[in-house]
């Protein structure tokens, strides 16, 4: 970070953190001087002229790569960053993180959203009239938009879990309108902006999300836009919008502001194989009069490095092992298996596998000749 005496302090809920050594110019960089990159990739087996068309900054590979945005945008080589790995070393439950409410999400289709083609994704602009309850301030819709990979490989994700990427990651934008007029003023704001991350998968033909990609013959190349008839943007997020994960984090893209408090949703969407590729060929980061197009692919982050952060989940870690309704389940303090490895706060299931008990401890699945168990605390039926 830049040499300098002040420290800035984000709070979000339940999470305190200091970047420290970040001069005040510094830690807001003039955001007219932030021009969106012509390519997120550029295809780097081009000659430099190439690559210099491309604003290179906004490259995620390459010389000039996601590794040298530090070297304009100093956040960028921050804390606080974004996207991230969840895995159980950095989860911690919490039961005060209440479902998300969302007001006026369902858009009438006499309505339009506005589908544009920027140069490093494709985004559509919400309507003002979408907004989320149930986090600490009310946040306003402004935008959403789409990370992938590319044909030849299976990740696409920016947020992975447990080391596994997705095959594509959906973001809905929301910014702090009970602080701040617009997104813009919000966006280098520590309680500025809310992101929604859906993580997609590859299953069957998704309708809800076709009402996208149909139109991305139409912004094919950079800068050009359509308008996309209104829906109800709830039909793009999971079925099961209570379980969750939450951070504090930045934006993925420079100039990489720590302003964003992530809700990542842990199931994700399936869309189907043609739906992706349609994603991941349809579209390029060069304007419509270029002679040599350049596919717009690969627009990810790296995950970063996460300083002692936590991540707070809506759900418990139990719960990731599905049971059937009439398993009969407790909790148990301590669980002492043969070899004395002991195991404490379990969760106990009376069925067996590989012919002994089985136990779910943070989220891994443990069995054997246990040689002592506490006193079953409570017992009860946990859902398919």
């Amino acid at each position: 970070m830049p040499v300098g005496s002040e420290e800035r302090q984000y709070h979000h809920q339940r999470v305190t953190g200091t970047v420290a050594g970040c001069g005040a110019a510094a830690c807001r960089p003039n955001l007219v001087s932030y021009q969106a990159c012509s390519s997120p990739r550029c295809n780097i087996n081009i000659t430099q002229l190439r690559l210099d068309k491309c604003v290179s900054l906004l490259l995620y590979a390459g010389p000039d790569g996601e590794k040298a945005w530090p070297k304009k945008y100093p956040f960028c080589g921050g804390v606080f960053q974004s996207p991230i790995d969840f895995h159980k070393d950095i989860l911690q439950y919490d039961s005060n993180l209440l479902p998300l409410e969302f007001i006026g999400y369902n858009v009438p289709s006499t309505d339009q959203f506005t589908l544009t083609n920027n140069g490093h994704s494709v985004k559509m602009y919400l309507s003002p009239t979408m907004y989320l309850r149930n986090l600490p301030f009310e946040y306003t819709a402004s935008q959403l938009h789409l990370h992938w990979g590319n044909r030849n490989k299976s990740e696409g994700s920016e947020h992975t879990v447990s080391g596994k990427h997705f095959a594509a990651e959906l973001h809905i934008v929301h910014y702090n309108s009970e602080k701040y007029p617009d997104v813009t003023a919000a966006m280098d704001k520590a309680d500025g902006l809310a992101v929604l991350a859906i993580l997609l998968e590859i299953g069957p033909f998704n309708p809800s999300y076709e009402k996208i990609f149909r139109h991305f013959r139409n912004v094919k190349y950079k800068d050009q836009m359509v308008q996309v008839p209104g829906f109800n943007i709830r039909e793009l997020l999971p079925d099961r919008l209570d379980e969750y994960y939450r951070y504090e984090g930045s934006l993925t893209t420079p100039p990489c502001y720590p302003s964003v408090l992530w809700t990542v949703f842990r199931h994700p969407v399936k869309i189907s194989q043609e739906q992706l590729l349609a994603l991941e060929t349809a579209m390029y980061c060069t304007e419509s009069d270029d002679p040599e197009p350049l596919e717009m692919v690969d627009n990810f982050r790296n995950v970063q490095e996460f300083h002692e952060r936590l991540v707070f989940i809506s759900f418990r870690e139990g719960k990731l092992y599905e049971f059937s309704t009439n398993t009969r389940v407790g909790l148990v303090s301590t669980v002492t298996f043969a070899g004395s490895q002991q195991y404490q706060d379990c969760f106990y299931a009376d069925h067996t596998l590989k012919g002994n008990p089985y136990f779910v401890f943070q989220g891994d699945l443990v069995w054997g000749n246990y040689t002592e168990s506490e006193e079953v605390l409570e017992e009860f039926k946990l859902d398919k």
